[in-house]
């Protein structure tokens, strides 16, 4: 091999290296795990608790039931903390929660959120699933303010765009880099169209800032709670901080919002046995007093 050959061949693998630790950089920063809430089973986002089979057995989505309740838990033990801010006013750099609405339209663009449904942020950090009330600390959430991370507009009441085919939430949005690209339209409707029924055309991004004196830790947690209905069913939830490196939320790791809880396939099988057992125990109670 000729040595301006063994030149190319060590810039090729030199760039091969380069290109995986970008992509490594990129992927680690998909840290921020989106749960139900403070002290549930699902709080950190086990694998256990996703819900959709997008296919070959990849389990995807967290429930957020109801979605009075939704927790943003960080578990990179080596983050940098975000939203760390006094509560006076709204920082430059808050922890975003951001929800994806289905087939917003005009109408409600306007009347969805129109007074902020937030009434209450706890930060806990270091957050213990066995002992979720330590280490906690108080916080405000709102409607981002526009100019948040460069973001604008962003209307009163959260709104900032719809995001349809070919897009993703964070692009989208314009955030600071590094960025994950999974929360896309095509996975957020075909989870939506599996777990809800729902045909999606388009989904409204909400963003709202918290932040608080401690902020979001390495391995916190931040508890949100909304006005009870204030979500929408099939509602998607996922979050954005950055701190010299932004912190996303994987489309495995995002939550929705579901209309009732659905039975695992275990209770559910034994809801069917009971029912059976129920049938033939009052066809024999009939049979003898025949």
């Amino acid at each position: 091999m000729k040595p301006s050959s063994h030149r190319i061949a060590f810039f090729a693998a030199l760039a091969g290296w380069l290109a995986l630790l970008v992509a490594g950089s990129a992927q680690a920063a998909a840290t921020l795990h989106v749960g139900p809430g403070v002290g549930h089973p699902c709080a950190t986002g086990p694998a256990s608790c996703q819900l959709w089979d997008s296919g070959g057995g990849n389990m995807e989505v967290n429930p957020l039931y109801h979605g009075n309740s939704i927790d943003i838990y960080q578990n990179a033990g080596g983050a940098v903390t975000v939203g760390k801010s006094a509560l006076s006013s709204q920082p430059t750099e808050p922890l975003l929660l951001i929800l994806a609405v289905p087939n917003v339209d005009a109408l409600s663009r306007v009347n969805l959120f129109a007074s902020n449904p937030i009434t209450g942020v706890t930060f806990y950090n270091t957050y213990d699933p066995l002992v979720p009330t330590s280490h906690s600390s108080a916080g405000i959430g709102k409607a981002a303010a526009s100019g948040t991370f460069g973001l604008s507009p962003i209307a009163s009441n959260g709104y900032a765009r719809d995001l349809t085919a070919g897009h993703d939430v964070y692009n989208l949005l314009n955030l600071p880099p590094p960025l994950n690209a999974s929360e896309n339209f095509t996975n957020l409707s075909g989870a939506e169209k599996s777990l809800q029924g729902i045909t999606a055309n388009n989904f409204g991004l909400y963003v709202f800032a918290l932040w608080g004196p401690k902020g979001l830790g390495p391995n916190g947690l931040a508890n949100i709670t909304f006005n009870t209905g204030a979500i929408p069913t099939g509602t998607f939830a996922m979050a954005y901080g950055h701190k010299t490196t932004s912190y996303t939320t994987p489309f495995t790791q995002a939550g929705i919002t579901r209309g009732h809880r659905v039975p695992e396939p275990a209770s559910l099988s034994l809801i069917v046995i009971a029912a059976v057992g129920g049938m033939w125990f009052s066809r024999q109670r009939t049979a003898r007093s025949v």
